[in-house]
Parts: C-alpha cells; structure tokens; sequence
C-alpha cells in the first residue's frame, strides 16, 4: 500500500493490532503498545512548494517480557503495507521495568 501523505499512515496504523498513538500517550496504559513519530523529513520543492516528501518515522514498541506475538503484530502490518522496517535490538529499560523494540523506516510522499 502506498500512503499519500503522512496522515494517511497515521490513519492506516491505527489498524496494526496493538494500541498505539503518535509520539506520546497521555495517560498510562497498560503493555503491549507503541508510538510513532517522524524523526526527519526532507522535501523537494517546486515553486515553493514541496511535491515530495521523504519522512523517517520511528515506531517504538513496549512490553512488559519478551512478546514475540506483539513484535509480530508489528511486523505482520509493516509487510502488509509494503514497509521495509529496521528492527533494533530489543532492550530493557530498568527505570520502567518494560521492554522496548524500536523500528525505523522512510515513507516518500508526493
């Protein structure tokens, strides 16, 4: 699936089969979950206006163990939506007791 602009992903995402929000959640929420943001973006313009938009979006995955199902979901919904997601090594962050798996990839839009 090819996303048109950036709301489009923020829209199709919402569908990936865990709860998830962009950037932060504003109130606690219980494991597994994720968040997005853009991390970079990149134009090429126009008369003054961009056409083509490359924008590197991180997708951070928490869990409370090690959650192969979670990680799955995830992925299942990258490679559905033709994603090519870098998976980081997944680590333990002791001051919050969970675990975090970060994705990163870059969406063109135009």
């Amino acid at each position: 699936m090819a996303f048109h602009s950036y709301s489009d992903f923020k829209t199709a995402i919402k569908n990936c089969g865990i709860p998830i929000a962009e950037a932060e959640y504003k109130k606690s929420v219980s494991t597994p979950y994720a968040c997005y943001f853009r991390s970079a973006e990149d134009s090429i313009y126009a008369d003054g206006i961009p056409v083509i938009t490359k924008t590197k979006i991180a997708v951070e995955l928490y869990t409370e163990k090690s959650d192969i199902l979670s990680e799955s979901k995830l992925e299942s919904w990258f490679i559905l939506n033709g994603i090519n997601a870098k998976k980081t090594e997944r680590a333990f962050v002791e001051s919050e007791n969970y675990y975090e798996t970060i994705y990163e990839f870059e969406l063109i839009f135009g």
